[in-house]
């Protein structure tokens, strides 16, 4: 997996919000909480399907939140 895209602030809650496939769907207490918010995808050299990963992280920086799509 790599890292695609990183979003910080009020750009990241905004897309926490969205619902698949545009984002993760994450609760609002998730959302309201979040500082950042990463897109990870997997790779070619990856076995498996495809799936995007979004990942919520609180403004101390700590792990709240994955939630993984199938595709890409």
């Amino acid at each position: 997996m790599r890292l695609e895209h990183r979003l910080m602030g009020e750009p990241a809650r905004q897309s926490a919000e969205m619902l698949p496939p545009f984002g993760p769907g994450f609760e609002r207490r998730i959302v309201n909480a979040l500082e950042a918010l990463e897109m990870h995808v997997t790779d070619f050299r990856d076995s498996g399907g495809d799936f995007c990963e979004w990942r919520a992280f609180n403004r101390a920086g700590h792990h709240i939140a994955t939630r993984r799509i199938r595709g890409y």
